[in-house]
């Protein structure tokens, strides 16, 4: 990619920084932090050359539409043209191995994940912008008494004792994240294609008007979210964000999308980017959800216990 310039949240250090580092096409190049999310969208929608990177899937929280809605409604043409999974554990770090800990500071997501530990221990709370700032601060005040909850690489970075493993009790977190641009990546055989997809409004069947056109062409779909529209009349109208297996370059994607197209929906290109071959976001959970059942229990979804009249108002 002819860019010599990739944005990210930042501060420096954060992992929306340590990221960028999985990217090839990012080698070598001068990153920049900005201050948010939306400023790196908005800097890649407006200069042709800027890359940037984005949080779009977390084993915590799952797809990040927020994210996707401001790529949605806010922008017109930023695509993603590569994917990357950043995977890390949280560990605890003080100034010194016989550190007492009585605070634990971090980011306020993971201070989030890592409540079961602070509750356990009788910890207070500090904020801090990024992990590695929090690691700075426990550096810089040697503070017997503070902790850094952070990535063992950020510790580590620091300078830091690592007086427990992870923190969070659920092994690594892992961030999916993609790389914004103006154009699309290249075939590479093990593509990904992420569409939105907005139907008419008022038009019965139409989700399975769009699961069939893929299923048609034996295209797989990997992801689909629903997206409800605000509408002058309050009448349900919805925009369908879907990642399916394959690049637009593909016979069969073009066919599936041109369906789509007959339909009378609009669609929307969010990005053509090859397909991450490391471990991929999963729920930190077990395989199964709870209370699923087989046909043998059928009754259990069929006829569950009811609740009786409660209308809302």
């Amino acid at each position: 990619m002819a860019s010599d310039l990739v944005f990210y949240r930042g501060p420096k250090g954060s992992s929306d920084h340590r990221v960028v580092r999985l990217f090839d096409a990012l080698h070598d190049l001068d990153a920049h932090p900005m201050a948010s999310l939306w400023e790196v969208l908005d800097t890649v929608d407006h200069t042709p050359d800027a890359l940037g990177v984005v949080p779009i899937e977390s084993s915590i929280d799952g797809e990040l539409m927020s994210v996707v809605d401001r790529v949605l409604f806010s922008t017109t043409r930023v695509l993603f043209a590569a994917e990357a999974v950043l995977s890390e554990s949280i560990a605890v770090f003080a100034h010194r191995a016989d550190a007492v800990p009585h605070r634990a500071i971090s980011h306020p997501e993971i201070l989030q994940i890592c409540h079961g530990y602070i509750a356990m221990n009788g910890l207070q709370s500090e904020v801090a912008d990024a992990t590695s700032v929090a690691c700075e601060i426990v550096r810089a005040r040697r503070d017997s008494q503070l902790v850094a909850l952070a990535p063992h690489e950020v510790g580590r970075a620091y300078g830091l004792t690592q007086l427990d493993d992870d923190a969070a009790d659920i092994g690594e977190i892992r961030t999916r994240y993609l790389l914004a641009s103006q154009r699309a990546g290249d075939p590479t055989g093990r593509d990904r294609t992420m569409l939105a997809i907005t139907p008419p409004r008022d038009a019965p069947g139409v989700l399975a008007t769009i699961l069939d056109a893929f299923s048609t062409h034996h295209v797989n779909l990997s992801s689909l979210t629903s997206r409800p529209l605000r509408t002058n009349d309050s009448t349900p109208h919805y925009a369908f964000v879907v990642t399916c297996d394959g690049h637009t370059a593909d016979d069969s994607v073009r066919a599936a999308i041109t369906r789509v197209l007959e339909s009378e929906c609009a669609v929307r290109l969010l990005g053509v980017y090859p397909r991450w071959l490391g471990p991929e976001v999963c729920t930190p959970f077990g395989e199964m959800p709870r209370g699923s059942v087989t046909m043998a229990d059928a009754a259990h979804v069929l006829d569950p216990p009811r609740v009786g009249h409660v209308a809302a108002r």
